[in-house]
């Protein structure tokens, strides 16, 4: 029999994803340092945060889609031509905001036409976002109304708890049948 020569063509798909996340302000978690990126593309942060990644591919790419499954979710670049990518046509980076919780994929499409969504499902990262929650507030003490002098001082004990950490708090309260206020 002839003898033919059979190529095998490999689907483009992600050999390394590297992410940095910059947490909103608010939140005083330190950023991902950069000699210290996280190597999974799942991840759990709070809404606003932006995320940084560099993406490395085994073929060279002719373009790369970032998409979310269901309601938009991020906020940012998610198409990259051959202008993108590094010298190899390997490497792309990009970044986006997280806004909701979502599924997300990087559609590639490869040099030679070949792609890694077409009858085949792409890796899929979980992205959770985690709304802020407001802080919550508990007076210990007094525990019920209290009748007190104008000169008397009125002990107060109060419990505030936020996952975020509380940086600043004040305390308003009126005259009773009076406009005036009052802060501590």
């Amino acid at each position: 029999t002839e003898q033919y020569k059979v190529e095998v063509k490999i689907r483009p798909y992600g050999e390394d994803l590297r992410l940095w996340l910059d947490y909103p302000d608010y939140t005083g978690i330190e950023d991902t340092p950069k000699e210290k990126p996280k190597t999974t593309g799942s991840v759990q942060v709070p809404q606003g945060t932006l995320i940084r990644f560099v993406a490395t591919t085994n073929n060279p790419l002719k373009r790369a889609q970032l998409r979310g499954e269901g309601i938009e979710c991020i906020d940012g670049v998610d198409s990259w031509g051959p202008e993108d990518f590094d010298q190899t046509g390997r490497i792309f980076e990009g970044t986006f905001v997280a806004k909701k919780s979502c599924h997300y994929v990087f559609e590639l499409i490869d040099a030679d036409g070949f792609d890694n969504y077409t009858n085949h499902k792409p890796v899929t990262y979980n992205l959770r976002v985690v709304h802020d929650r407001p802080p919550s507030i508990k007076i210990m003490k007094p525990a019920r109304n209290v009748m007190m002098t104008p000169e008397a001082v009125l002990p107060l004990e109060i419990k505030m708890r936020d996952e975020y950490g509380i940086k600043d708090a004040v305390l308003k309260f009126f005259k009773t049948k009076e406009s005036e206020e009052f802060k501590v």
